[in-house]
């Protein structure tokens, strides 16, 4: 029964280090091959819509999404709201890796767009000393329930220079305001997230945490990605 339980693969890094690139890569292949695969948030926020994959039809993030960008929060409602926000997303990831471990017998596989590891990067923000158990040890502000966070089989996070990540965001088709929120956001975070790469440990919970050099090739990227994760 164990063996039947869905693997998930996790990406990190920071606005254009090139996560949606390697998911949309092992998603065709996935596609090629007919393994199931499925792909989800597992932080930050989504609209709800159903235009995108990762973004399924949702009434309470139709209902919620607005409330994660209004101004003149305070240091209070910012951490309810980063808890809420990932409490929300680890429940829709167990709920959606339930259904591949139903549908296809832990054949299939689960993209997670952003982990715990974002979650801990978001806290630390808030707190430079939160530790990583501390930020993942949660209850759910809705309802009081302890969290349970869905720990990838193996997470990677991508590592880019300051000057590349610019340079991407910059020479990207983002709209005017989606470039200048993400250059703002590498501009005041990118010294903590190197701080935060130094501290992220080899594995949590016997589950690999990988460290990728992102100012690669994406082919090249891909082969790390295909040959480490290889028997998942």
């Amino acid at each position: 029964m164990l063996n039947e339980i869905t693997p998930v693969l996790g990406f990190d890094g920071l606005h254009r280090s090139g996560k949606g690139t390697q998911i949309a890569l092992l998603a065709e292949d996935y596609s090629l091959s007919g393994r199931p695969y499925r792909i989800v948030r597992g932080d930050g926020t989504r609209k709800g819509l159903g235009k995108t994959p990762d973004d399924p039809i949702s009434q309470w993030w139709q209902e919620n999404y607005s409330t994660f960008f209004s101004k003149n929060r305070t240091s209070e409602e910012n951490k309810y709201l980063s808890d809420l926000v990932f409490s929300r997303l680890m429940h829709e990831a167990q709920e959606v890796r339930q259904v591949l471990d139903n549908d296809s017998e832990g054949k299939g596989i689960l993209f997670m767009d952003r982990t715990f590891i974002s979650h801990w990067f978001v806290k630390r923000q808030q707190d430079s000393s939160i530790s990583l158990e501390q930020a993942i040890k949660l209850t759910c502000p809705e309802n009081g329930r302890t969290v349970n966070i869905l720990i990838p089989n193996i997470s990677y996070v991508f590592y880019v220079p300051k000057e590349e990540l610019i340079r991407r965001v910059s020479e990207s088709t983002d709209s005017p305001e989606k470039k200048e929120f993400r250059l703002k956001n590498i501009s005041i975070y990118f010294d903590e997230f190197e701080r935060l790469i130094d501290d992220i440990p080899s594995s949590l919970n016997d589950k690999k945490i990988l460290i990728l050099d992102g100012n690669r090739l994406p082919e090249e990227i891909h082969r790390e990605i295909l040959a480490t994760s290889r028997g998942i």
